[in-house]
């Protein structure tokens, strides 16, 4: 399967920036129009730290497209607690995008998670979800500067681990984000 991505604008809605939630809906239906036109299979809105502009994004791909559509989340932990940049809890963020008529729901990316921290995320991310399906992208591990190069540290073998995890706990769907490569990605689905 293809599937059409469409990531944050860049900016912020009002009140915080300039862009009305009207104008950026029309942006992206453009984007996801022709993501459809060109061949995808489903829509992810994804990468998103505010449950507004998710919630837009999956509007704007409902309005124009009957293909099913995906939202995600990168999440940071705080004190303990994952939030999304903009602050939002993630039992919030996941019933915002519900909300919002997204047909999957869940995370991709995160700022310092390790992998248990994704699972913990995932726990959470199901709980909040449902029942519903739900998607979780993990990084393999938490970036680290060596030499001047962002490495990561998770083997293809640790991933695969995390996804046999992920998907005991009730994930639907597990895939990978920042320095997943497609040694990990074979790992993980032939766990």
């Amino acid at each position: 399967w293809v599937i059409g991505d469409v990531g944050p604008f860049g900016d912020f809605l009002e009140p915080m920036g300039d862009t009305t939630a009207e104008e950026l809906e029309a942006i992206f239906q453009e984007q996801i129009r022709a993501l459809a036109a060109g061949g995808a299979d489903a829509i992810l809105v994804e990468t998103m730290s505010d449950p507004g502009e998710l919630s837009v994004g999956v509007r704007a791909a409902k309005a124009v497209t009957e293909l099913p559509v995906i939202g995600t989340y990168a999440f940071l932990k705080s004190n303990g607690v994952f939030r999304t940049m903009m602050g939002t809890p993630v039992a919030d963020a996941i019933k915002a995008a519900y909300d919002a008529g997204a047909d999957i729901a869940g995370a991709n990316c995160g700022t310092d998670l390790t992998l248990d921290d994704y699972l913990e995320l995932g726990k959470q991310i199901v709980a909040a979800a449902d029942g519903r399906p739900t998607i979780l992208q993990p990084n393999a591990g938490a970036p680290k500067m060596i030499d001047g190069e962002i490495t990561y540290d998770a083997t293809p073998e640790d991933m695969a681990g995390l996804a046999a995890e992920l998907r005991s706990i009730g994930i639907s769907i597990v895939g990978g984000c920042c320095g997943t490569t497609p040694a990990h990605l074979a790992a993980m689905a032939g766990a």
